[in-house]
């Protein structure tokens, strides 16, 4: 394991793509090697690997992809666990090169699936994981994923979410308070991907969630944060319109009151005017339905043929009534 160090400062600092290449595989053939006994030196080298997702040679990108798989297929269930959904979740999905959080986001799946597989469960809310908090850290880094305005990391995110949470309003409503702080600690953050990925994770629980209650928190969460609006409120406000003005409508009327209230503050923070909602878009993931072609009704050729006689018959009976 006295190699161990070494290599991960390679990785993070190695001057040639291929110094972090052979590092890479040092790192890995330790793990094969080592197996249990790695496990201590998990936490110290994920961040570089995560790191290494983002390297600008593409073969240092797979190789480290490839290494974190053999991490979560060593120890994906073991005492590494936590250390791998804490490097995968609160740091590779905050990572500001999207390139590493396109990758991370189908590490996490990697991972789900294999505690799905062996707890035998296609609901990653079934799943038993080491601690609750794990589960709820997993999910929330997922539910923003899927707000990204990047559409790759978008749709890697949507494809997860569909894969691990078959029950979305469950999750919603067990998980809505976690939800709402992740999507407002984004909202708070100095990154414009951070800020904009919160704020439509905001717009969605506020169209998603069935609890009024829970609706009306989101509401005035929303309008605490407008006491210092965030530079882009106008392009953050447009995820909220909606939601805001539906709930407006309600008959309950303290989610009436709250909405009417940041319907209120946001119109002052954007300037005396509420900003139009953002185009309705199809889901990037939805299958397209090919056009279905009209079947060409098949006449009848008794009809066809009847209609020439009743066209004289009724000739004929019209001359009678004339007298000729």
């Amino acid at each position: 394991g006295a190699e161990v160090p070494p290599a991960v400062e390679l990785v993070e600092k190695g001057s040639t793509a291929f110094e972090r290449e052979g590092q890479i595989r040092m790192l890995q053939a330790l793990a094969n090697r080592l197996e249990v006994n790695f496990l201590p030196h998990v936490s110290a080298a994920l961040p570089a690997l995560v790191g290494a997702l983002g390297d600008a040679e593409d073969f240092v990108q797979e190789l480290a992809y490839s290494c974190v798989c053999t991490f979560i297929d060593s120890f994906g269930q073991d005492s590494a666990t936590v250390q791998l959904i804490d490097a995968l979740v609160d740091d590779g999905l905050r990572r500001g090169n999207q390139m590493i959080r396109r990758q991370v986001v189908q590490l996490v799946q990697t991972l789900c699936e294999l505690f799905l597989k062996t707890s035998q469960t296609k609901d990653i809310m079934n799943v038993k994981w080491p601690s609750r908090d794990k589960v709820t850290q997993v999910l929330v880094g997922l539910y923003l994923s899927r707000c990204e305005e990047d559409l790759d990391v978008k749709k890697l995110g949507m494809a997860a979410w569909k894969a691990l949470v078959p029950n979305t309003q469950r999750v919603l409503k067990d998980l809505n308070l976690p939800l709402s702080e992740g999507a407002f600690a984004w909202i708070g953050r100095e990154e414009q991907w951070m800020r904009r990925a919160g704020g439509k994770c905001a717009g969605d629980l506020l169209g998603n969630l069935a609890d009024a209650s829970c609706k009306g928190l989101v509401l005035d969460k929303l309008t605490t944060a407008l006491a210092r609006p965030p530079p882009d409120v106008k392009i953050l406000a447009k995820n909220w319109v909606p939601g805001a003005q539906d709930c407006a409508k309600s008959g309950d009327l303290t989610l009436k009151q709250s909405a009417e209230r940041l319907l209120k503050e946001l119109k002052t923070a954007c300037g005396g005017a509420l900003p139009a909602p953002p185009v309705v878009t199809k889901d990037p993931l939805a299958i397209p339905q090919l056009p279905t072609a009209k079947k060409k009704q098949k006449k009848d050729p008794t009809q066809t043929k009847r209609e020439p006689k009743a066209q004289l018959s009724k000739a004929l009976n019209d001359l009678a009534k004339l007298g000729l």
